[in-house]
């Protein structure tokens, strides 16, 4: 099963565009089940340790999953996007 962790996570490249998960039936499974965790405990963390985590590169990574509250929670401030404008 490790083998087959594997998730890509494209984010938004401007304002208003889209932005994309796609992953093995593996790698989604084990993503719910750790926002499950980050729901009940804050944060959860994908890659550390065993199962490792690939993006379809087949490198390894990190992937922190952590909750927040709603608008008036000032730690947004540490997690603004990180928009990627492609200049022509």
């Amino acid at each position: 099963m490790a083998n087959d962790l594997i998730i890509n996570i494209y984010g938004q490249e401007a304002w208003h565009t889209d932005a994309k998960i796609v992953a093995s039936k593996e790698g989604l499974l084990l993503l719910r089940q750790s926002i499950d965790k980050a729901l009940k405990e804050g944060v959860a963390t994908i890659g550390l340790g065993y199962p490792p985590l690939y993006a379809s590169d087949g490198e390894g990574y990190l992937l922190g999953i952590i909750t927040l509250d709603g608008w008036d929670d000032k730690r947004w401030r540490a997690h603004k996007p990180d928009y990627r404008c492609l200049e022509h």
